[in-house]
């Protein structure tokens, strides 16, 4: 899919949980949201404001059901202690399973801890790169 600057058009769903890493966060959404991608912000509820680890705040645009809804090319996944409490929910599992099991990328962003499987990971130090490798896998 071509987006208006003829880079990439897809689905991203973003996943966000308290004590999320800033630039693990924001890096991929805004370079995504730049290059045409339709970025949707997904937490455990849509009615609470997560904060990072320096304390800023997101306001998710659903939950993961409404984040599961959209069918994404890509998911990407917070690592570390936001990612921890995210796997611990089964509806976070149930999420991972249905959307790398359609064949969409997932992507953790920091230590991808229990999770398994096909994915990408990228540290903060990585992150120049996690756009464009994303960018080609999707493309073959």
């Amino acid at each position: 899919m071509t987006g208006p600057r003829g880079d990439w058009a897809g689905v991203v769903v973003a996943l966000v949980e308290h004590g999320y890493q800033e630039l693990g966060f924001w890096y991929p959404v805004l370079r995504l949201r730049e290059l045409g991608a339709d970025v949707f912000i997904a937490g455990p509820s849509a009615e609470e404001t997560y904060r990072s680890q320096l304390g800023y705040p997101v306001i998710p645009d659903g939950d993961l059901a409404a984040g599961a809804a959209r069918k994404p090319d890509v998911l990407i996944v917070p690592g570390d202690d936001a990612g921890r409490r995210l796997a611990a929910s089964e509806p976070f599992g149930d999420l991972v399973r249905a959307q790398a099991a359609r064949g969409a990328l997932v992507c953790v962003v920091g230590d991808p801890g229990g999770l398994a499987g096909d994915i990408f990971s990228a540290t903060p130090d990585e992150l120049p790169a996690l756009v464009p490798a994303l960018l080609k896998a999707l493309n073959g």
